[in-house]
């Protein structure tokens, strides 16, 4: 019989695994790894279920034919300087309070509050990227780091570390990504051209959706 770790360590592995995955979906087009999970009927089948979404929901083979094109629409879509839909959570959040204005609408004060909550975690997801702090890919890959921190600490035993973690989680995804995703992810889709980018925002929402309510249950489970 599997143990309850066994499938919390296996559902967090798969959470970790997401979060890098979306993450690279927003630093270029589609290709090798994330080509190859798009692709994959068993992997596909597993977002399927934990999303509750119909398989046609997904970014299907064919729309991942023509690379040219999909690398056109990616750099029309998030590559500066796009409008409305750059991936920069200061230009979405955008007005801040008076004493962040001189920041202005990039590089603001959004990029500066999530770089100290990822020097409070020791961590430094934008050298993973190579993009700014505050990049949607950046935010995606230190939920990514949170997660697999929690996976490491789960194993060790450390509870105090494994709430901090999971509070940590749920407090990143509340302040920022989903602050200012689910406006920014509705105006890509709008403007998306291509049927895979209008997939991908709508699998990338849900997914973010389901996580924060799988973060609620596993807290409630360990109280």
């Amino acid at each position: 019989m599997r143990s309850k770790l066994a499938d919390v360590q296996e559902i967090t592995t798969f959470r970790e695994s997401l979060y890098r995955l979306f993450s690279e979906c927003l630093l270029r087009p589609p290709g090798g790894a994330v080509a190859a999970a798009w692709q994959d009927p068993e992997w596909r089948g597993s977002l399927a279920r934990l999303l509750d979404l119909p398989l046609s929901i997904l970014p299907r083979n064919g729309e991942l034919s023509d690379e040219l094109e999909l690398a056109t629409e990616f750099a029309r879509l998030f590559v500066v300087p796009a409008t409305m839909t750059c991936p920069f959570e200061s230009y979405h959040r955008i007005p801040w309070p008076v004493e962040d204005a001189a920041y202005g609408s990039l590089l603001a004060c959004a990029t500066h509050r999530v770089q100290q909550i990822y020097r409070s975690w020791r961590a430094r997801p934008e050298a993973e990227t190579e993009e700014v702090p505050d990049h949607a890919a950046t935010e995606l890959r230190f939920m990514a780091m949170l997660v697999a921190l929690e996976r490491q600490v789960r194993a060790a035993g450390d509870d105090g570390l494994l709430a901090a973690t999971l509070h940590a989680q749920a407090d990143f995804l509340d302040e920022h990504i989903l602050a200012w995703f689910p406006a920014w992810m509705a105006t890509v889709q709008a403007r998306a051209r291509l049927p895979y980018y209008r997939s991908l925002v709508e699998v990338l929402l849900r997914f973010l959706e389901v996580d924060r309510n799988t973060l609620e249950s596993i807290v409630a489970a360990r109280s």
